[in-house]
């Protein structure tokens, strides 16, 4: 059936709200909120009916089409000082240059150091060990650090036993515990052929030292007659094996603080400092990046100088035995592990401390694929 005419007061408003948008249809359909076909089937209808020269007298009579056309000409107006405000912005903004990245070129000058933690000879942690020798296979590193404590020294040695605790007798003897160190030491060289190693004097070695010379009495020929018959140093040959022993009391040219060896932009010493603090106070002892053992609890740090110098500080944790006699029934939070530094022909270095949990290494895939 038909459809009915549309108003005349719909049609009146279709004229006003096409003269308002001055003759352009789709702003006159914008103005009367409905499509650009819907506002040109009722401008057909509206012309035919009434015819255009009736839109003036329209326009005076309806107030609210003169308000939509002045809101559309208001809006208009701030969408056009938007668009010019944002091509001013960018065109006047100066966006930071981003510097090309300086990228350093690999060399056949660059090294892989491998840094070892308290192992304890006899007392050492076999799976943990294990787990460590292969990776130093895998990596074939060119620098080996052994940071001390490679032997117990436990037993008679230890002179540091709790009055009634009779657990803590049940030590290795010394000959055990030099042949578990050497044993491991074997290993070790043997998997790294190509290394320079570099071990220092734990607390621990420097027992037999503090030994002699209480046997005899403090005279010095005879305290380093014991020393040559007992100390690992000499037992194990290490000037014959090409290793360098930096002794516990012994003061490096370079160094400030004894028992300490720098190798490149990095220092390295068995420790000093025990707690929780104990990396921040070896940085800020020695001021440089530095790598300790000591305490077994694997640990970092790092730190500026109001100069702008950086100091950081590592622990690596151990390869001994976890719940040791001498702490009773107190829990520790020591960890297994050992650290990797990649250094640059420069001598700086990158840092990876490797952890070994319930045996199994976790060293990066990365290193794995080749």
């Amino acid at each position: 059936m038909p459809q009915p005419p549309l108003p005349l007061p719909l049609l009146r408003q279709t004229l006003a709200f096409y003269k308002a948008a001055n003759g352009v249809v789709s702003k006159a359909a914008l103005l009367a909120g409905v499509s650009r076909p819907t506002f040109a089937s009722r401008l057909a209808s509206a012309r035919l009916r009434l015819g255009a020269a009736c839109a003036p007298v329209c326009v005076k009579e309806d107030a609210g089409v003169a308000r939509r056309a002045a809101q559309l000409a208001d809006l208009e107006a701030l969408t056009k000082e938007v668009v010019a405000l944002r091509q001013a912005l960018v065109e006047k903004s100066k966006a930071p240059k981003i510097p090309k990245a300086h990228h350093r070129p690999a060399s056949d000058r660059d090294r892989i150091r491998v840094i070892m933690p308290d192992s304890h000879g006899s007392h050492a942690d076999l799976a943990a060990f294990a787990a460590f020798h292969a990776d130093v296979a895998l990596l074939n590193p060119d620098e080996f650090v052994g940071l001390g404590d490679h032997m117990d020294a436990g037993g008679f040695l230890a002179q540091h036993h709790t009055m009634g605790y009779l657990a803590q007798l049940d030590e290795s003897s010394w000959a055990a515990d030099l042949a578990a160190w050497e044993g491991q030491l074997n290993l070790l060289q043997k998997a790294a052929p190509r290394a320079k190693f570099t071990i220092l004097e734990g607390n621990h070695e420097q027992r037999v030292e503090k030994w002699a010379v209480q046997s005899t009495i403090g005279n010095r020929g005879d305290a380093e007659m014991l020393m040559r018959a007992m100390a690992p140093q000499h037992r194990l040959d290490y000037a014959g094996r090409g290793i360098d022993y930096v002794r516990y009391g012994e003061l490096r040219e370079g160094c400030a603080v004894r028992g300490a060896v720098r190798l490149g932009k990095c220092y390295f010493t068995h420790g000093t400092y025990c707690g929780p603090n104990a990396a921040q106070k070896h940085a800020s002892k020695f001021g440089a990046p530095v790598v300790y053992g000591h305490t077994h609890t694997p640990a970092a740090f790092f730190g500026k100088t109001v100069h702008g110098g950086v100091h950081a500080a590592w622990n690596f944790g151990c390869l001994s035995k976890m719940a040791p006699r001498f702490m009773h029934n107190a829990p520790d939070n020591w960890g297994h592990g050992y650290g990797l530094q990649l250094v640059s022909k420069s001598g700086h270095f990158t840092t990876i401390h490797v952890p070994i949990i319930n045996g199994v290494s976790y060293l990066p895939t990365a290193f794995r694929a080749h």
